[in-house]
């Protein structure tokens, strides 16, 4: 559900390669926790892209609790916005954010005070607050200096708590205190990072800003400095989730800009291989069991569903009020919690 320009090679590269890795996993590992099952898909659409039914799924559906979506730029704060008008209030989502731009106001500010980039940060409060929308737009009024970047009230609010505050995670949350979220916005690293890019032909390009700029396929993303670790609180976020939602938006420097965190990956991947005997036994000694995957495996080929999810407006987005109740629909129906709320946990 990403809108992608095919006229980009970098884009057409990462398609073929996202392609490549789907197609060549076992179909049981297929989405993590979540696969598209063909059964509930209307039968006269094409067998790879088809229309949710109605009542598809609504046999499996559970009521979720925790639901952790990634990302950055435009699309995140979306597809915040879209769960919270969708989910019931209980449901308690945590945004995982990019903390690698460094481009217009964030990277200005980043760089004159050290502080992390506010500007993800900022649109995904406003799209998670309960204030009057006065004071929202108050937030994203740019105030022009006239040297350099015009900077929005909400990445000024939120430098000034980074400079105060203990650490970063206290100062999103008293901004989040101030917007009245009820929700958890959290920095993928607390550690100041830049994306790091290995171009087809060889070249190395640095910067969440310039690597869209290069023209040139990517090879590979890394981020520096290399040990940087996820910010306080991500890792669990993301091993008590009902569903993790990856997107939509740039796929090298919002998603995988939060993937390439060191630890991760294997925070939202579940192993199906088996564990060693000896292995098992330490951890059993403790109390511990691997966790067991209880998701039913699709019974095909990745399927895409088709839909309707552009906003209107003059800049091509998914619209939130549409991607919302597919995505609350997707989550609740693909909830591990198949056992009346029963769930296993691992070392």
């Amino acid at each position: 559900m990403t809108f992608r320009n095919l006229s980009d090679p970098s884009e057409e590269r990462a398609s073929r390669a996202m392609s490549d890795i789907v197609e060549t996993r076992d179909p049981r590992e297929r989405f993590g926790r979540a696969g598209l099952y063909p059964a509930d898909l209307d039968p006269t659409e094409d067998s790879s892209v088809g229309r949710l039914l109605p009542g598809a799924r609504r046999s499996r559906e559970r009521q979720l609790s925790r639901v952790v979506a990634l990302g950055g730029g435009s699309g995140l704060p979306v597809v915040l916005r879209g769960l919270r008008r969708h989910l019931p209030p209980e449901c308690r989502i945590t945004a995982v954010v990019t903390a690698a731009d460094d481009g217009g106001s964030s990277g200005v500010l980043r760089e004159q005070y050290g502080v992390l980039p506010p500007g993800d940060i900022r649109n995904c409060l406003i799209a998670l607050a309960r204030v009057a929308p006065e004071v929202l737009a108050a937030l994203q009024y740019r105030f022009d200096g006239g040297s350099g970047a015009a900077h929005p009230v909400g990445n000024l609010l939120l430098t000034a708590l980074d400079m105060v505050a203990d650490d970063e995670v206290t100062a999103i949350r008293l901004a989040a205190s101030l917007l009245e979220v009820r929700d958890v916005v959290l920095p993928a690293t607390t550690t100041r990072v830049h994306l790091v890019a290995k171009l087809g032909d060889g070249r190395q390009v640095r910067g969440e800003s310039q690597i869209p700029r290069s023209g040139v396929p990517i090879a590979r993303l890394r981020i520096d400095p290399p040990d940087a670790c996820p910010a306080p609180g991500v890792l669990e976020a993301l091993r008590t989730a009902d569903a993790v939602i990856l997107g939509p938006g740039s796929l090298y420097t919002s998603i995988l800009a939060t993937l390439v965190v060191p630890g991760m990956v294997e925070a939202v991947v579940v192993n199906t291989g088996p564990v060693p005997m000896k292995v098992r036994a330490r951890y059993s000694a403790e109390g511990a069991e691997p966790v067991r995957v209880d998701f039913a495996p699709s019974a095909g080929p990745p399927l895409v569903v088709a839909d309707d999810l552009i906003d209107p407006g003059p800049v091509v987005r998914h619209a939130a009020d549409k991607l919302g109740p597919l995505l609350c629909t997707l989550a609740a129906g693909h909830s591990p919690r198949e056992r009346g709320g029963d769930r296993d946990t691992g070392a």
